[in-house]
């Protein structure tokens, strides 16, 4: 099966590049996207991650590729901010 690689339009080219790394990444770990459904729900888990701020989506997809993980989630930082913020409730 082939998979069609299409982004949405708002995308910026160098996000697009840096997803097709992550894909080669996939590869590289024997983890490929191997159905145009899985791709497709990769892309919108970036997006749901990012909206349409694609400075936004780079710094969750470059995250994935320095940890080298096979899916994408909010990036660190927001996390740990979220933490300190409910440890100040406490």
């Amino acid at each position: 099966m082939k998979i069609e690689f299409t982004f949405p339009l708002y995308w910026q080219p160098e996000t697009a590049a840096l997803f097709m790394d992550f894909v080669q990444m996939r590869k590289a770990i024997r983890k490929p996207i191997a159905t145009q459904r899985g791709f497709d729900a990769l892309v919108r888990s970036v997006d749901k991650i990012a909206g349409i701020d694609q400075e936004l989506a780079k710094k969750v997809i470059e995250q994935t590729l320095d940890h080298e993980w096979r899916g994408f989630f909010a990036l660190i930082e927001d996390r740990n901010q979220k933490i300190s913020k409910w440890d100040a409730i406490k």
